[in-house]
């Protein structure tokens, strides 16, 4: 299935990749642990650059990360907004999280097949991403970042 998955992210890069994005230091800020959205300059900078990496899922952050594609609109992703932000706070200094708004990041959403929000992808330090779709609870984000993203038993 992961096989099949990174084939899928694979073939819709290079198909979403059309446009040129300008280069340069992007800086992501979080506030009292609650990140910001991040738009398609910011992925390239801290996730991965599917531009200069077509061919391949290759993360660029320095620790796990958890994406959190929602919409404003969203009930769903309204409820998990208080679990994404207290996930954020709880692993400060051990992972990243972060948040792209599926309306005005289109490009990403594409490149990821988000169809249904929320959609979670659970980004380790090696390896491809684990995607998630639909709300989760508080334990069930835990269990994934103390397991997959950590290592933790």
């Amino acid at each position: 299935m992961m096989k099949a998955i990174k084939v899928t992210i694979l073939s819709v890069i290079l198909a979403a990749v059309t446009c040129c994005l300008c280069s340069g230091q992007v800086k992501v800020k979080v506030k009292n642990g609650v990140p910001n959205e991040l738009n398609k300059d910011m992925f390239r900078e801290v996730v991965a650059d599917y531009i200069n990496n077509p061919d391949e899922f290759k993360y660029v952050g320095k620790k796990p990360a958890i994406i959190d594609f929602g919409a404003t609109w969203c009930g769903p992703c309204k409820q998990m907004d208080p679990i994404i932000a207290q996930t954020a706070r709880e692993y400060k200094g051990k992972i990243y999280v972060y948040k792209v708004d599926v309306d005005k990041e289109k490009e990403l959403a594409s490149l990821f097949r988000v169809q249904n929000i929320p959609t979670l992808l659970f980004i380790p330090m090696e390896g491809q991403p684990i995607r998630s779709v639909g709300a989760l609870s508080r334990e069930q984000i835990r269990h994934i970042v103390d397991t997959e993203l950590l290592g933790k038993e």
